[in-house]
């Protein structure tokens, strides 16, 4: 999942749609849908002493702050991606140690980016990385934490809370140095929880997890706001951030809109709270671009005013 790194703009999200049918889908970015790493040599392989000795030595001799960060970063992907496999393998008794070991690298990954940052250097790259590829984490562990016996649900949920706690803290220190694209993970945050209430949506499956979904989608989307708004009091250009939010939005509006005229009654409510969040998302952001665009149509004419004014005061 990490082994892609490129950071794509909240515009790249991709809407095929054909308007005269229910079948509108949205797709995530490439980085977004990314799959674990195949896990090598898993806890049960009598090689996996050498593999993780491997690890140790490498992390050692790495004395680079953000590169060991990232490495850590790699290393917690490798035990995720190490539970899935115990878990199709059905040993889950090495599930515990292998989830505590992937919330070590992920703290350890959190102070080396720290230090660095102590140290006056750019984190942003690693931010991204780990707020990008913890959001994943937590979607993979809860399907993770369906699989398992009850006995192993403790430590997946436990992970699953280090997991959002951690994906929180980059996104909030990502923002203090490059707001608009933590502001835009935010919003990608978000829309994955739209494909999932919209995945449930169109098989009429309406649950408990599809109105999680939407509380999670509008915490995310109102997440966005907030730093469009904390940017604003800084005086920065948010004209980028609010058309992207607009436009994802709307599209929001017309796939859910589509939904609801395709499922039964009582199954519609969920779909209102989601419209009424896409709504008022899209709805605030457009409030912002009208009054920019507003303003700088008055200004354009002030302009004319004084050029013209010239022409009678030479």
């Amino acid at each position: 999942m990490l082994s892609t790194f490129s950071i794509s703009t909240a515009d790249e999200t991709i809407y095929n749609e054909d308007a005269s049918s229910q079948n509108a889908i949205l797709k995530l970015p490439e980085e977004y849908q990314q799959e674990l790493p195949a896990p090598g040599s898993t806890p049960d392989s009598w090689t996996y002493g050498f593999k993780r000795f491997r690890e140790n030595i490498n992390l050692f001799f790495t004395f680079d702050k953000k590169e060991k960060a990232e490495k850590q970063a790699r290393l917690a992907e490798l035990r995720l991606a190490e539970v899935k496999e115990m878990v199709s393998k059905g040993k889950t008794e090495y599930i515990t140690d292998l989830i505590s070991d992937y919330e070590k690298n992920i703290e350890e990954s959190t102070k080396l980016t720290e230090i660095a940052q102590q140290m006056g250097e750019n984190t942003t790259k690693i931010r991204e990385l780990v707020a990008i590829a913890t959001s994943q984490h937590v979607s993979i562990l809860e399907e993770i934490l369906q699989r398992v016996p009850e006995q192993a649900k403790s430590s997946i949920q436990h992970a699953i809370n280090a997991s959002e706690q951690e994906n929180e803290r980059s996104l909030s220190a990502l923002a203090s140095i490059q707001p608009e694209k933590a502001a835009e993970i935010h919003l990608h945050i978000a829309e994955k929880n739209f494909l999932k209430a919209q995945e449930e949506f169109k098989l009429e499956n309406i649950t408990n997890s599809s109105g999680d979904f939407i509380q999670e989608y509008e915490k995310q989307i109102n997440k966005s706001k907030e730093i469009i708004e904390t940017m604003k009091k800084l005086g920065k250009n948010t004209e980028d951030i609010e058309y992207i939010i607009n436009n994802a939005t709307s599209k929001h509006v017309s796939i859910l809109s589509e939904i609801k005229e395709n499922i039964p009654e009582n199954a519609t409510k969920a779909i209102e709270k989601a419209l009424n969040v896409s709504r008022k998302g899209g709805e605030e952001a457009l409030s912002a671009i009208e009054a920019r665009t507003q303003l700088k149509q008055e200004s354009e004419n002030i302009t004319d005013v004084i050029e013209k004014a010239k022409n009678y005061f030479p």
